[in-house]
C-alpha cells in the first residue's frame, strides 16, 4: 500500500529551527559577528518558502526552468537508467535533500518507475510546506499503475546537520541515492558538509549533484540582474523572524573570492546594508552565498574528497550546470 507523506516522527524535533524565537536569536547573533545567516531561515517559514515557490515560477530565474527540463527530460532519463544499471537492483532509496517544490524529483522518480523499479522517496527538508509540496508533486506525476512501487516517507529536518541521515539510510537495507540539486552551492563550506555526508555512505550507495558553473570571472548570477524575486527570497529570514520589511534598494551583491572551498569558483554574497532592529544597526547582513564552479576544478574537488566521478553531463541551455554521479573511492 502506498504511503503519501508518513513523517519520521523522531526528526520533527530537528526541525524546532522553524520556531521563531529560537530562530530570531540565531540570526542577531550572526548579524552581531558579522557570518553568514544559516541558509535553513530561507526556507524553514511558510513565507520563506512560499517565497522560494514564488521565485521558482519566476521568469527572472531560468537556472530553475532549465534544470527541471533537464530531469524531466531525456537527459534526466540517462541519469536514472545509468543508476539502474549500477546499483544492479530494482528497489531503491532516494534520499532528496532539499526537495525544493519536487520538480526535479518528480522526474528523476518517474524515469525510474517507467523502469519498473521499487522506490522508497524521502524528501529531506527544514520547511513543512516544501516538504508537503514536494511529496504532492511527486504524487501528482506518478502514473496510477506505478502507485504500487512508490512509497514516501517525508523527513523534517535540516539537512545540513546531517542528524538524522543515519536513520534515514538505515531505515531499509536497500542502496541509497543522495540527491542534491543545487544547494551545495549556497554552502559556506562545501568540503565540511561532502566529507560529514560520505562518513554515512556505503560502498553501494550513490551521490547526485547539480551545481551551477561559470562562463568566466565576469559572469553575473542571472536572477540577481533582473526583477527582485530573487533578492525578495534572499531577505526572507529577516523578514520571517525578524519582521523587517523588504527594500530592495538595501540589498547587497558582491564577488568576493576564496569563500568556496572549492579551487577556481566564483562566489557571490547577496546581503542587506544597514539592517535595524530593536535599536541596534548591522551595518552588513550577509544572507546568502552562490558558488559557481569550473567543471575541472569541481570534479577534481570530489575526487580529492574521497569520490569516484561515474560520469557527468552539462546543461545545454542559457544557463550553465553540470550533474555528475558519484560514488566513494576504493581508496
Amino acid at each position: 500500500m502506498t504511503q503519501w507523506g508518513e513523517l519520521f516522527d523522531t526528526f520533527v524535533d530537528a526541525a524546532l529551527t522553524t520556531d521563531v524565537t529560537v530562530g530570531r536569536e540565531d540570526i542577531l547573533t550572526h548579524l552581531k559577528v558579522g557570518t553568514l545567516v544559516p541558509s535553513r531561515y530561507l526556507y524553514a517559514s511558510d513565507s520563506g518558502a512560499a517565497n522560494w515557490i514564488q521565485l521558482c515560477e519566476d521568469a527572472t530565474y531560468p537556472l530553475h526552468q532549465e534544470t527541471v527540463q533537464f530531469w524531466t527530460d531525456q537527459q534526466g532519463r540517462e541519469v536514472a537508467d545509468l543508476i539502474h544499471e549500477r546499483l544492479g537492483r530494482d528497489d531503491v532509496d532516494y534520499v532528496s535533500l532539499g526537495p525544493g517544490a519536487g520538480e526535479k524529483d518528480a522526474g528523476l522518480i518517474g524515469h525510474w518507475l517507467d523502469a519498473g523499479m521499487d522506490l522508497f522517496y524521502y524528501p529531506y527538508d527544514i520547511s513543512p510546506m516544501l516538504v508537503s509540496k514536494a511529496v504532492h508533486t511527486v504524487r501528482e506525476n506518478v502514473l496510477q499503475t506505478a502507485n504500487e512501487r512508490l512509497r514516501i516517507k517525508a523527513v523534517l529536518a535540516d539537512f545540513y546537520q546531517l542528524n538524522a541521515v543515519r536513520k534515514v539510510f538505515a531505515h531499509r537495507d536497500s542502496p541509497n541515492v543522495v540527491g542534491l540539486f543545487g544547494g551545495l552551492g549556497n554552502l559556506p563550506n562545501e568540503r565540511q558538509f561532502l566529507q560529514k555526508l560520505k562518513q554515512e555512505m556505503g560502498k553501494q550507495d550513490i551521490l547526485v549533484l547539480e551545481v551551477r558553473l561559470k562562463a568566466d570571472e565576469e559572469d553575473d548570477v542571472t536572477e540577481l540582474k533582473e526583477g527582485v524575486a530573487a533578492l525578495r527570497f534572499d531577505f526572507g529570514a529577516l523578514e520571517s523572524y525578524l519582521g523587517l520589511s523588504f527594500d530592495p534598494t538595501m540589498m547587497t551583491v558582491k564577488r568576493q573570492p576564496k569563500k568556496s572551498s572549492i579551487t577556481d569558483a566564483v562566489t557571490t554574497v547577496v546581503g542587506c546594508k544597514q539592517v535595524k532592529y530593536d535599536g541596534k544597526v548591522f551595518d552588513d547582513a550577509k544572507l546568502l552565498v552562490i558558488h559557481q564552479y569550473s567543471e575541472g576544478s569541481f570534479l577534481g574537488a570530489l575526487k580529492k574528497w574521497g569520490f569516484d566521478i561515474i560520469e557527468k553531463w552539462r546543461g545545454e541551455g542559457a544557463e550553465r550546470f553540470l550533474v555528475c554521479v558519484a560514488r566513494l573511492s576504493d581508496a
